[in-house]
Parts: C-alpha cells; structure tokens; sequence
C-alpha cells in the first residue's frame, strides 16, 4: 500500500497525483463504485486534502474527465484531409479509430458514464468527432453521400461501431468470426460504409 503523504507544499503535483490515480480508479470501477478512500491510499494524499482541491467526489469526477478531454484536444493527431478532395470512408474510419483507442481511461471512463446516466463531457465532447461530422456534411455537400443520408446521424453510427469495438473486442470469441482483430473488423466496417453511402445505392 502506497505510503500516504500530503503534498500542502506542492498544491499542483498534488493535485495531478489525485487526478492520474482518480482517473485509473473511474475507469475501473465508474463513478459509482469509485470510493475516494481508494483514490487516497492509491495517490498517497489524504481524503481531506482531496476535498479541498476538488471540493467533493463529483467534483472530482468532473476535474477527471475535462483533464482527459484536455489531454486528448492536445495530443497530436493526423491533419484533417484536404476538405475539396473526395471523402475516403477508409481514412475516415481508421483516423477515428486511431484517436479513440490512443485514449483508452477517456474510453472507459466515457463508457462508464454512458452506463450511469452522465452524457456530460463525453464522446460527443471530442474535437475528432465533431471534425468528422463537419467533413460528412461536406461530402453530401460535395454529391459524395446520398442525399438521404443525415451527416450527424452518420457521425453517430460510425463512432458507436468504432466504440463498442473497442470496448469489447477483448471479449470477442469465435462466435463473431476467427477473433478480435482490428483490420478485418475495420474493413468490413469500411465495406458497409461504402455501400451504405454511396449515391449509387440511393433510395434502394
């Protein structure tokens, strides 16, 4: 057990102990089964020390997810696509898988809040999905997405199966194929993509 020391010298390194450790602690068990004493013993500072950074555990919970919500806003990610070129559903869906499972904790963490009834700070908060949407709407803009076919609707589907894919895939058995395997997974996802959204399949 980490031995508990109270960092009154230090008010920044305390606080990031408590939120690396209170992060960890979320994702394994969501707001509710989290306990701050767990978050104490594990990030060595003391429960009263805690309430006085962040003022309660909801408190804290909201300081976590706008810390990963930061985090992954500045991580560095590939540059959006020239936005006059022809949309390719490949790219598209490898670039959001790619900045969805760098950011495993904000994964879980959102997954979690998802569960519990809290949509505060969460996937729709993030920067490469809003990006996606705006470049769906360009495509249909563009005669590259059939007419009926909503941009934000579409936005929502392709996370959805992006999400739940690596949520689960680590349970994945053979029932669903040979197993977990993120290329044939993401092509077939790209197959449906492009058919489902091809003009030429209008109305069909």
């Amino acid at each position: 057990m980490p031995t508990r020391t109270t960092r009154v010298r230090d008010p920044e390194s305390t606080r990031t102990a408590v939120l690396q450790e209170a992060a960890r602690v979320f994702a394994e068990h969501g707001f509710s089964g989290a306990s701050l004493r767990e978050i104490s013993e594990r990030s060595g500072v003391s429960k009263p020390v805690i309430y006085y950074h962040f003022g309660s555990k909801e408190g804290l919970y909201s300081a976590v997810k706008r810390l990963l919500l930061d985090e992954y806003k500045e991580a560095p990610h590939e540059d959006a696509p020239d936005p006059l070129r022809p949309m390719d559903p490949e790219a598209e869906v490898r670039r959001l898988f790619e900045g969805l499972s760098d950011h495993r904790v904000l994964m879980r963490i959102c997954a979690w809040s998802r569960l519990e009834g809290d949509l505060r700070n969460g996937l729709a908060d993030l920067e490469v999905v809003d990006a996606l949407r705006r470049r769906l709407t360009l495509a249909r803009e563009q005669g590259a997405v059939r007419d009926d076919i909503e941009p934000g609707y579409l936005t929502i589907m392709l996370v959805g199966m992006v999400a739940f894919w690596l949520e689960v895939r680590s349970r994945v058995d053979k029932r669903a194929g040979a197993g977990p395997d993120d290329c044939d997974y993401l092509r077939q996802v790209v197959a449906l993509l492009r058919r489902g959204i091809s003009p030429s399949h209008e109305h069909a």
